[in-house]
């Protein structure tokens, strides 16, 4: 992003040169061809490069290159962009559409002080400062660097993202568990209560019944004996009236059968499980 077109042209010779048209050698390999000398290998990397000579521009064409999923991993911008936005507007406007771009702002002036930079800006380990008139080698390191920067906040935010995925899917599974866990402990809570209480209805009958029994018993012997007395008998009466034998006696199977069937609920969802 910058104002006057000539620096764009320098930046494409710098960034995008690939080596001559159709294939032909370089001035290079042609001398190392005749003369026996090594051509120096080409081995930082080459750029695709997209101008905008204002900053209302290059905002479009980020916005652009973001609705596209081919964002821009770089952008050089220039401070003075007469008539519109300077280049520290434009930068702070771009990071609202792309707060991942790496910026090299391009200056010959001192408009900004690195403090008043950061003031306006904000995340300082996401631009540097080159100064105009710059060196080659200067643009081509910072290029590579800043890119090869932006490429790994790419794969760090990837994995970041992965793991996130990771986490929600176990979280996921653990709530699946928890309620299908709860799910077979209220299927086992129903007939375990169930069978709880029949076993304390069957402990009460049998004392009922144990007392009526201890009662005749008792009675048996005095008859024996030849001592029966009206007041053993009125006990015998008492223990028949309390045990309500009536009631106990048919229920007991049902309760029993009740609780056999409890127990073979809790046996299959065990076994389920």
């Amino acid at each position: 992003m910058d104002d006057n077109r000539e620096i764009h042209k320098d930046f494409k010779k710098i960034l995008c040169d690939s080596g001559p048209p159709g294939g032909a050698p370089s001035h290079d390999e042609t001398e190392a061809f005749l003369f026996g000398t090594s051509a120096e290998a080409k081995v930082l990397p080459t750029f695709e490069i997209d101008s905008a000579f204002q900053g209302q521009e290059g905002l479009e064409l980020v916005r652009r290159a973001v609705r596209e999923n081919r964002r821009y991993p770089v952008a050089f911008v220039d401070v003075r962009m007469p008539p519109g936005w300077d280049g520290i507007e434009t930068i702070s406007r771009v990071w609202e559409v792309d707060p991942d771009l790496q910026v090299i702002i391009c200056t010959a002036y001192s408009d900004y002080s690195l403090t008043g930079m950061v003031a306006k800006l904000g995340r300082p380990d996401q631009f540097v400062i080159l100064k105009k008139p710059f060196d080659v080698v200067e643009v081509q390191q910072l290029a590579d660097a800043m890119a090869a920067k932006w490429d790994e906040l790419q794969k760090t935010r990837r994995r970041i993202g992965e793991l996130e995925n990771s986490v929600q899917e176990r979280t996921t599974e653990l709530r699946v568990s928890r309620e299908q866990a709860a799910g077979l402990a209220q299927e086992i809570h129903q007939p375990a209560h169930d069978l709880a209480d029949n076993a304390r209805f069957l402990q009460d009958a049998f004392a009922k019944i144990n007392h009526v029994l201890q009662c005749h018993a008792g009675l048996l012997q005095a008859l024996k004996a030849k001592q029966a007395e009206s007041e053993l008998v009125a006990q015998v009466e008492q223990a028949l009236k309390s045990a309500e034998l009536d009631y106990l006696v048919p229920r007991i199977p049902d309760v029993l059968r009740e609780s056999m069937d409890r127990a073979e609920a809790v046996a299959r969802i065990v076994g389920a499980m």
